[in-house]
């Protein structure tokens, strides 16, 4: 079987003109399976998300990545690379994902004026349908209505990939995660995994 983990070693990041460290010397294991990433704004939750995906680099440590992840942001002004190809797309696949979660053909023509919720649905439906190794999505419920929250969830639900989430939106958290990574002001780690932090 293979190994679907993510590991940090000895980790530390910092972004330009930063005075302190956001993470510093931080040995974590993510295991496969779905994990909530919880705490307030500014802590480092998507930061870990680009790390543990392969958009941002370690200064110091090392990161032992999957070969295909995906990150989707919070925001959602740019047209999603892929979506035309999932749009044309012919497959079963395509089909099933485009009807879950309610994509139409003329999305991409409407970018600039479909609401939050929908392109945050096109959004997700890509990074489904590419099935990756690993999912991380940042704060997918922001200024969706309660119908597009529940389509989102029942098809990340279905997700076979390993999910990191991060959200503020407690009900959905506990829906679809196993575990949890609470990240405090200080920037030091709690939950129910392997870590070490010196």
């Amino acid at each position: 079987m293979a190994d679907l983990s993510i590991s940090f070693h000895n980790l530390s990041f910092t972004y330009d003109r930063a005075t302190q460290p956001l993470l510093q010397n931080l040995s974590v294991h993510f295991t496969q399976g779905w994990t909530g990433i919880v705490g307030a704004n500014g802590v480092g939750k998507s930061t870990i998300l680009k790390l543990a995906t392969g958009g941002l680099k370690p200064q110091k440590g090392r990161v032992v990545l999957l070969d295909f992840a995906i990150y989707c942001p919070q925001r959602t002004d740019m047209v999603p690379e892929h979506l035309y190809e999932l749009i044309h797309a012919m497959d079963g696949d395509a089909f099933e994902i485009k009807g879950r979660l309610g994509l139409e053909n003329d999305w991409i023509k409407r970018w600039a004026t479909l609401s939050h919720g929908e392109r945050k649905r096109a959004q997700i439906a890509v990074a489904l349908w590419r099935k990756p190794q690993v999912l991380a999505v940042d704060e997918p419920t922001n200024h969706l209505d309660l119908p597009s929250i529940e389509c989102l969830e029942q098809a990340l639900g279905e997700c076979p990939c390993g999910l990191f989430l991060v959200s503020h939106d407690r009900r959905f958290l506990d829906a679809l995660v196993h575990k949890q990574w609470h990240i405090s002001e200080d920037n030091r780690i709690k939950g129910d995994c392997t870590l070490e932090i010196q």
